[in-house]
């Protein structure tokens, strides 16, 4: 199979999940499949979908959307005429997502005179 260029802590706690990870070497390796696309472009790409496991989990796979699995021509034309984004269910998820992990953060600490 290809090569994973990135991935996101989708585990049974998704929704406190903060963390993901993108192999830029993977990423550059992976240019040459993608020659209309320059590699700061498969960057961002990138990671607008792993932050969208973040806010969707796992199963968030769409196809022609940013969480498409796997690229292909019609994906990189996609995007570069700016039509390619996350679908409108997908868009809601991630917000009410991001709201409800804003509700249940804690206040921050109060910090002592002189910001310490």
């Amino acid at each position: 199979g290809d090569p994973v260029a990135g991935m996101a802590d989708t585990g049974p706690r998704f929704q406190t999940r903060t963390e993901a990870t993108i192999f830029y070497d993977r990423v550059a390796a992976s240019a040459s499949f993608h020659p209309d696309l320059k590699l700061p472009s498969l960057l961002g790409i990138l990671i607008a979908h792993e932050l969208g496991h973040l806010f969707l989990g796992a199963g968030a796979h769409e196809k022609r959307t940013v969480m498409t699995v796997r690229w292909d021509k019609e994906d990189s034309r996609s995007f570069l005429s700016g039509q390619l984004s996350f679908s409108p269910d997908q868009n809601a998820r991630m917000q009410a997502n991001a709201a409800a992990r804003f509700a249940t953060k804690t206040k921050p600490a109060r910090t002592m005179p002189g910001g310490f």
